[in-house]
């Protein structure tokens, strides 16, 4: 299934592909949709962008940043398409679905920062098995989970099948368990009283 032109944008600046001042698609004029954009800004991401910049101008982070882990972005493959969440350090999130819906911007509870800062804990013992990414950013084929590091020396990857997740053999299955935990609270809106 082929990313709608919003979500390959966005999926673009979330791993570093484009730097600076691109062009955005039509979609992003929508009022709702820079607002959530907007919101979605948050001191990881701009340290982030920081760095993709200087590394641009070739100015590498020190050795003791280099694999730091400011942000993780887990893929999950199905047929139809991708699941990714994202979180930051500063316990921000984001969770693009599949079916095209995207979560973004603020979210005022407290269980989601949390759950998200302890996914970026969680990942910072997993990041010495990621590799960086050569060439451009591929979502996984549906077998398939893909755990991206973002870190100040660029995106840093490792993947692993479902089966071997679901099975507890997988060597981030237990980085892939805060994921799920993230993705339920993220997906999970309180009914309105």
């Amino acid at each position: 299934m082929q990313d709608d032109p919003l979500l390959t944008w966005l999926k673009d600046r979330l791993y570093g592909e484009v730097v600076g001042n691109d062009t955005a698609p039509p979609e992003l004029a929508a009022p709702e949709v820079v607002r959530a954009v907007e919101e979605a800004r948050s001191a990881a991401r701009e340290e982030l962008e920081l760095w993709r910049e200087l590394r641009q101008r070739g100015v590498a982070p020190p050795r003791s940043d280099a694999r730091r882990v400011l942000g993780l972005s887990v893929e999950i493959g199905f047929p139809e398409g991708t699941d990714i969440i994202v979180a930051f350090a500063d316990g921000t999130s984001l969770f693009f679905s599949r079916v095209g819906a995207a979560l973004m911007g603020e979210d005022p509870r407290q269980e989601v920062e949390v759950a998200a800062r302890r996914l970026i804990e969680e990942a910072e013992a997993y990041v010495v098995i990621a590799e960086p990414e050569r060439g451009p950013h591929r979502s996984p084929p549906a077998t398939m989970v893909q755990f991206t590091f973002l870190t100040p020396s660029g995106p840093l990857v490792a993947a692993c099948s479902k089966h071997a997740l679901r099975s507890g053999i997988g060597k981030l299955a237990p980085l892939f368990e805060p994921a799920s935990e993230l993705i339920a609270l993220k997906t999970d809106f309180p009914e309105a009283a």
